[in-house]
């Protein structure tokens, strides 16, 4: 009844909002937020409305598309809002909309540091490699990982997984060759060399290869097969 008396005026949409919200109204406090979003010039106001509303969005009414059209609005206004990126993770994966969420975990990996950006670093690589296809784009990033920590469990896997159908890969040989000499794995290092033998078309790689191959099986004290290695 207030808001058809008086539905532009502040104090009493304010007084409004937080009766509705006691009471678990929620459509109706999102018509009074919308209303106090258009009526508001600030734009730290706007965005902090745009978020609730969102969040009412996604959490009471259920509605994930309304909310993400919320978010996507309130990142035109603050691209970097860590708190509606975070949100829009979530719920692009569940709508999964790849490149969307591809673009969001980019976004919150300039804003993270320490694991959480390790974290989602790896998840980024499996959406370019498995959902977008970008063989190159995941590339990179588990190269990043293996060059932080050469034991990463997640970007290892992947690596792996690559060049057992790609053992002509040489990029993603390169990278793995690195992550086992550094983490002191001969075991693998040994396999992965003799792999790479084989299919190598370049004598002088193959040269140093055997070489570093007779080292690590003298490293995995199997003398024997470090001179067939020869």
């Amino acid at each position: 009844r207030v808001l058809e008396l008086v539905p532009t005026d502040p104090e009493a949409l304010e007084q409004v909002g937080r009766l509705l919200g006691r009471q678990g109204r929620v459509p109706e406090l999102i018509e009074v937020l919308k209303r106090q979003l258009a009526m508001a010039e600030d734009s730290n106001r706007r965005a902090a409305l745009m978020f609730q509303i969102g969040v009412l969005q996604e959490e009471q009414l259920k509605d994930g598309v309304g909310a993400l059209t919320t978010f996507r609005r309130l990142l035109e206004l603050k691209p970097d809002e860590p708190g509606a990126l975070e949100r829009m993770d979530k719920l692009t994966e569940a709508q999964q909309r790849w490149p969307e969420l591809a673009d969001v975990l980019a976004r919150r990996l300039k804003l993270t540091q320490g694991d959480l950006n390790l974290q989602l670093k790896y998840r980024l690589g499996l959406v370019r490699e498995t959902r977008l296809l970008d063989k190159p784009g995941a590339l990179d990033l588990y190269t990043q990982l293996l060059a932080h920590d050469p034991k990463h469990e997640g970007a290892l896997t992947r690596m792996e997984a690559l060049v057992a159908r790609e053992p002509q890969n040489l990029p993603a040989v390169d990278v793995l060759l690195r992550a086992f000499r550094a983490a002191g794995d001969m075991t693998k290092l040994a396999q992965l060399i003799e792999a790479r033998v084989g299919v190598s078309p370049d004598g002088h790689e193959r040269k140093n290869l055997l070489i570093e191959l007779a080292s690590a099986r003298d490293a995995q004290e199997e003398p024997e097969l470090a001179y067939l290695a020869l």
